[in-house]
């Protein structure tokens, strides 16, 4: 997870003091920490033995998840294994009674967007405690998980 800060923080410059990032050095050292069951996941991709990819799920309450740190190391990108990520991690949350995955992410992500999109996330508003002055950064995706699988999980 680590390795996830420092390259979100390379290719969008000042996010490291963005809000997202507040308690970022406390989760890592109580992982899984809030991403453990049952309210919460933490997904590892491995791959010859190595690390490929992360993504986890953080429960808000008993309908509600958010979806992040999607990862995929340089080494092992271009294989699928992002979205093969967040599809068990939408598995993931079904399983768990979760009605809806939210999520935010950086308006440059735009692979990532398309990941989402592709596993059946949609566009949508900002929370309204988000802070105004970052909204137009950020795009704000949700999955609605009382689709069926096929409409929620191509």
């Amino acid at each position: 997870m680590r390795e996830y800060a420092t390259w979100a923080f390379s290719i969008v410059p000042g996010s490291d003091e963005s809000p997202a990032w507040e308690g970022f050095d406390a989760e890592l050292a109580t992982l899984p920490g809030v991403y453990a069951p049952p309210a919460g996941r933490l997904l590892l991709a491995m791959q010859d033995g190595q690390p490929a990819g992360c993504v986890c799920l953080k429960g808000h309450n008993t309908t509600t998840s958010e979806l992040k740190r999607l990862y995929v190391r340089p080494t092992f990108r271009g294989q699928n294994i992002g979205q093969q990520l967040v599809k068990m991690l939408v598995e993931e949350a079904r399983q768990s009674k979760y009605q809806r995955i939210v999520l935010d992410s950086h308006i440059s992500m735009k692979k990532a967007h398309a990941i989402y999109q592709e596993v059946g996330f949609r566009l949508t508003n900002a929370p309204d405690d988000f802070p105004e002055n970052l909204k137009p950064v950020v795009v704000f995706m949700e999955c609605n998980l009382s689709a069926t699988a096929t409409e929620a999980v191509i």
